[in-house]
């Protein structure tokens, strides 16, 4: 797994979740239907070593009811969580790339595009053909949509994704992406999802590494799937969507240390 830093924008972010996400699509039917399945732990994780120490939650434990109102912002920058094992991890690998944390707001266009170029694919290999990408055309809405498919598909993407970035590229033409910052994460995800090839895992890498929105909880994504069950003995959706109510409002945060506490 390669998660760099994620502070360099949504390109270096989205890479990072890739790989976090393993060789899971973004459409639908691969991020909803075996996506949720018990996961286990990575090889040789059953220990992590972190200062100050971090106890796992006992398999088994309950989890839900009301949100950690003791998770806080702090004054001069920075976020607190109440729950310990968060916090160890917090402490241990730094801010994440969301707000209250300083952001740098990607143009949607470009993002979606990344995401849609990264699907199945590790960040090294995802890289080299948005590489190749940006060198042959504008990564904008009218260049890729009057291109040859031929000649996408030359740069080493699938016929599915030729097809994806063009249904994309009309949606953005016909204004489907205009004020889409402004909107709220429902909307977003409402909105996004109509266009063929963007799921909703897709959709909330966008609301995290394009946006930087605190509270997104991906559950979905393989990476934080491994890490939940890893430290807290939890896999199922019912008990991941019941275990991210600790975390609000900064559930992005949490999903990224996540992907963090697989790197060791």
């Amino acid at each position: 797994m390669a998660h760099n830093s994620r502070q360099g924008g949504a390109r270096s972010g989205q890479s990072a979740a890739r790989d976090a996400h393993g060789a899971k699509g973004s459409k639908s039917t691969a991020e909803e239907a075996s996506s949720l399945e018990p996961t286990n732990p990575p090889q040789g994780s059953e220990t992590l070593e972190i200062e100050p120490p971090i106890t796992p939650v006992p398999a088994g434990a309950v989890f839900g009811g009301r949100p950690q109102r003791s998770n806080k912002a702090i004054e001069g920058g920075g976020i607190r969580f109440e729950d310990p094992t968060m916090q160890a991890l917090l402490l241990k690998h730094g801010a994440a790339p969301f707000h209250p944390n300083p952001v740098k707001i990607d143009p949607p266009f470009r993002t979606l595009v990344s995401s849609i170029v990264g699907q199945q694919l590790s960040g090294k290999a995802a890289d080299t053909i948005w590489r190749r990408l940006e060198a042959a055309f504008a990564v904008e809405p009218s260049a890729l949509l009057t291109a040859r498919p031929d000649d996408l598909r030359a740069l080493g993407l699938s016929w599915g994704k030729v097809s994806y970035i063009q249904d994309l590229s009309r949606f953005a033409l016909e204004g489907g992406l205009e004020g889409i910052e402004t909107l709220a994460d429902d909307a977003i995800m409402a909105r996004l999802i109509s266009v063929k090839g963007i799921g909703v895992w897709s959709v909330q890498m966008y609301l995290m590494f394009g946006l930087g929105r605190p509270d997104v909880w991906p559950v979905l994504d393989l990476g934080v799937r491994k890490g939940l069950e890893r430290l807290y003995g939890v896999s199922g959706k019912r008990e991941l969507e019941a275990l991210g109510e600790r975390f609000r409002p900064y559930r992005s945060h949490a999903a990224w240390l996540m992907w963090r506490s697989l790197e060791g």
